[in-house]
């Protein structure tokens, strides 16, 4: 069985495990451009600790979490997110979790730099088709980042598109490899020794028992997610386009649509507690919706 090294679990074995950060540096440098020393992952991979996360995860919301966060000598903080589907509140999330990283120990006089990796399946920008966009903090008259005493950057964010749309030409040879690598789990005979590295750690023949079982739960999460992200954007357009046209004006299809896609929302997180065989008491505590109108929610869906 072949899984993409995208998969939750393959991708904080292979950027956080102990004894290998060269391949988490490797893959930071790649993205950046920039030379980072001793870059140390925050939680390094432990199979029973990954187990337990497993086993208490919010099947609604367990997408939304950092994938891997790290920092540098010199104080850097870094975060890497796998968002494969494109979601509500996509840079609202991104923004919260730097702020969370900037406001932990915060001094004035040494606000730490703070680095975010997003990896996408979708286009966050449909006029940039680029496979890496860079966004700053920026002088818009001069169009100069600003940058703190050492000459770091404050914030920034780094888009990695694998979609195949994807416009690669004029990147780097190593961040076009771990793309590559990222979106079909190949490399080349003349790779990095962090590429080579990565792509024995997330080989599925070279994982333990326990390891490929979860490795195959989080493909199955995946494809659920994905498949409720679909039911909700297409139900909440359709319900909200026919509110919007039955109230007959333009501002009454606008809220029509939002009140629609509001529900095709809510309808999905239900459907995902549903698909996991979640008893009603968990799906009440991951969506906040009381016992009647999941019940209500279960009996559109059969």
């Amino acid at each position: 069985m072949k899984i993409k090294p995208t998969n939750d679990l393959l991708f904080k074995k292979m950027m956080t495990t102990a004894g290998k950060e060269y391949i988490l540096e490797d893959f930071i440098e790649a993205v950046t451009g920039m030379k980072l020393k001793n870059v140390r992952p925050a939680n390094p991979y432990q199979i029973e600790t990954y187990q337990k996360t497993i086993e208490n995860l919010n099947p609604v919301m367990y997408s939304t979490i950092v994938d891997v966060a790290a920092t540098t000598e010199d104080g850097m903080e870094i975060m890497i997110e796998m968002q494969l589907y494109q979601h509500k509140d996509f840079f609202e999330r991104i923004f919260n979790y730097m702020a969370t990283a900037y406001t932990q120990n915060y001094k004035a006089e040494t606000a730490k730099p703070i680095i975010s990796i997003v990896v996408t399946n979708f286009t966050v920008f449909p006029e940039f088709q680029e496979a890496r966009i860079e966004i700053g903090l920026t002088n818009f008259a001069y169009y100069q980042e600003i940058r703190n005493r050492k000459q770091q950057p404050y914030w920034r964010i780094y888009l990695v598109n694998l979609t195949d749309k994807a416009i690669v030409n004029g990147e780097s040879r190593d961040f076009s490899e771990w793309r590559d690598f990222l979106k079909n789990g190949t490399i080349k005979p003349k790779s990095s020794r962090g590429l080579k590295e990565a792509q024995k750690i997330v080989n599925f023949s070279n994982l333990a028992g326990e390891e490929r079982r979860l490795a195959e739960l989080m493909e199955k999460y995946e494809d659920v997610y994905y498949q409720v992200m679909k039911h909700q954007l297409e139900e909440g357009l359709e319900q909200g386009i026919e509110i919007g046209r039955q109230q007959g004006v333009a501002l009454g299809e606008k809220r029509g649509m939002e009140k629609g896609v509001a529900l095709g929302e809510r309808k999905g997180q239900v459907m995902i507690c549903f698909k996991m065989n979640l008893p009603i008491e968990e799906i009440q505590k991951h969506t906040g919706l009381s016992i009647e109108e999941i019940e209500a929610f279960r009996k559109e869906m059969e």
